[in-house]
């Protein structure tokens, strides 16, 4: 099995985008650029770009690029962390 997976898991997070004033965005890159320059989507969703949504579904890790907690329960499940 060199090479193949040894686990997959597919998770989904979905944000709803707040209607933003031309003010608004100016202000938030200007103020954010540097945390946020590399950042897929130009926000930190941990940080001061919550602020960009009405709604949030879905696990904060899942949009941060890692569903941390099925990680865990991996890891936890396989004696490969304690639980």
């Amino acid at each position: 099995d060199k090479g193949s997976p040894v686990w997959r898991h597919v998770d989904i997070a979905t944000l709803s985008m707040r209607k933003l004033s031309e003010d608004f965005i100016e202000n938030y890159v200007e103020q954010e650029w540097d945390n946020i320059r590399y950042c897929v989507g130009c926000y930190e969703i941990e940080g001061s770009g919550v602020q960009l949504f009405t709604d949030i579904k879905g696990s904060q890790f899942t949009i941060m690029g890692l569903p941390l907690l099925h990680v865990l329960d991996y890891l936890r499940d396989r004696g490969i962390m304690p639980s």
